[in-house]
């Protein structure tokens, strides 16, 4: 949700050309997973379209291609 969340704000300020964003989990367990239908309800509620997201898990590589990584954990 929040991918689409911050995407959907900088579309709304004519900001979408200056950012590319990801979300990625810490498990694979769930790769290429649809999100959870009551996420998907919740965010078009709010006018953002998140189905077509679908789950990945962070990698080396995401070190080096993003300038912020932003990490959340129930944990």
């Amino acid at each position: 949700m929040a991918e689409g969340a911050f995407l959907a704000h900088a579309a709304n300020r004519g900001l979408d050309h200056c950012f590319f964003a990801g979300s990625a989990g810490t498990c694979s367990y769930q790769r290429g997973s649809s999100p959870d239908a009551r996420a998907v309800s919740a965010a078009a509620g709010l006018g953002i379209d998140i189905s077509s997201v679908r789950a990945r898990s962070v990698d080396e590589l995401d070190l080096g291609a993003y300038d912020w990584i932003f990490v959340m954990d129930h944990q």
